[in-house]
């Protein structure tokens, strides 16, 4: 059996400041070396970032990478915008997301869109300008996720104002904050990050995923480390593990129930249908000390010191819910600690409209209490938040619906 201590003695026990300096100095030369003879022009650059699903002149740009990729999202250079526009951030989750959506209301023919897109389609300009939405669609995110979306789009000059989603289950949601995510340590390289960060990614983040952030500061190898990967991938030169994906492998949740003694969560008759999503919904930690309130709280704080006009909205949730008197008292609850944490900590640029809940057309067509089949009364509202509330001068786009059969 190896003996660790003798080990450790035998190989470690004449170690002298000097040789640790040099092994310091030999991999910073190494890293540097690095650095000057790897290639890493304009396609690695590209590498990761989304295709846009619809025409150019929808004028929708996909900011975000592939979820894997460390490097988070695109930066505005890559994007060749033009001088001329309005740039509206969209810091959403799947709730942007329409997919299924019935005949008659899908999206010139298609099932499934986001409704960045009908934005887009019916507004023309604002301020003046034309319209450039900058989608933050994250599939399954988490607020650690969208502090990323926030950072970003904060210190992004060609975005000119900001809406953000507030996702019920998930916003307050301590117990998932954690879920895995290559580009959660990209917030310690990024421009805005605090010390809240940085406190905050201890309890998430691997060290050395911090480190290798920490690194792609200086040095592009390392930055772009994942499209350098995906290279030799492509070469099929090294039997490489990661040359072909992982097969699927089906999630396990552990029933959380026990951690909320006396806490009823079966569903009234009328949303039996939406019973995993409305318990998922009330198991969040509606206090300023829980992680998802630490997390919105460092949001608010970036978004105040933007400047730029933000608007963040609660989805709506299945007109079913309204008569749900203890999910109506829960949602009153959430706002109300959404509104606090503002009040505390954001400034005159920020504004909240939590009446988005509950208060929408029953046009609205819900999949679940978070994903919609059909959206239109949501971006209608929004538009009307944008004149009212952000004083943006919103200027439509004349012409046929945008729910027609034909596709494009």
């Amino acid at each position: 059996m190896l003996d660790l201590w003798k080990f450790a003695e035998r190989n470690f026990s004449r170690t002298s400041w000097s040789g640790l300096a040099l092994g310091l100095v030999t991999a910073l030369v190494f890293l540097f070396a690095t650095d000057r003879l790897l290639f890493s022009g304009n396609a690695h650059l590209q590498v990761g970032m989304q295709k846009n699903a619809v025409r150019p002149d929808e004028r929708v740009v996909k900011v975000w990478r592939d979820r894997q990729d460390p490097r988070g999202f695109v930066q505005s250079s890559l994007l060749k915008l033009p001088e001329n526009q309005f740039g509206l951030a969209w810091i959403s989750s799947s709730p942007i997301s329409i997919r299924q959506a019935p005949p008659g209301h899908r999206f010139f023919g298609r099932a499934a869109y986001e409704l960045t897109e009908v934005m887009a389609a019916q507004v023309k300009r604002i301020n003046g300008k034309p319209l450039w939405i900058h989608e933050y669609m994250i599939q399954g995110a988490r607020t650690g996720d969208e502090r990323r979306a926030v950072l970003h789009a904060a210190s992004d000059p060609s975005v000119d104002a900001i809406l953000m989603t507030m996702n019920p289950p998930w916003l307050f949601n301590d117990w998932l904050q954690y879920t895995k995510s290559n580009q959660r340590a990209s917030i310690f390289a990024m421009k805005g990050s605090r010390f809240g960060d940085f406190l905050q990614g201890l309890k998430f983040v691997r060290p050395s995923w911090i480190l290798e952030a920490k690194l792609s500061r200086y040095f592009s190898f390392v930055r772009n480390r994942y499209a350098f990967n995906r290279a030799v991938q492509k070469a099929n030169r090294l039997p490489f593990p990661l040359m072909h994906k992982p097969e699927a492998k089906k999630s396990k949740y552990i029933n959380l129930n026990y951690f909320y003694p006396g806490k009823y969560f079966r569903a009234p008759k009328n949303m039996e249908k939406y019973k995993g999503y409305r318990a998922t919904l009330m198991k969040q930690t509606l206090s300023e000390k829980g992680q998802g309130s630490k997390f919105f709280k460092l949001d608010i704080q970036t978004l105040a010191e933007s400047g730029k006009p933000v608007l963040l909205y609660i989805s709506p949730l299945p007109k079913e819910m309204r008569t749900d008197k203890e999910g109506v008292a829960y949602m009153q609850a959430y706002a109300d600690l959404a509104k606090k944490i503002i009040k505390k900590y954001g400034g005159p640029n920020i504004h909240i409209a939590t009446d988005t809940a509950f208060s929408i057309s029953d046009k609205l067509i819900h999949k679940d209490i978070v994903h919609m089949h059909y959206g239109q009364a949501l971006v209608d509202k929004l538009e009307t938040l944008m004149v009212t509330d952000l004083n943006l001068k919103v200027e439509k786009a004349g012409g046929p619906s945008v729910y027609e059969s034909k596709k494009r």
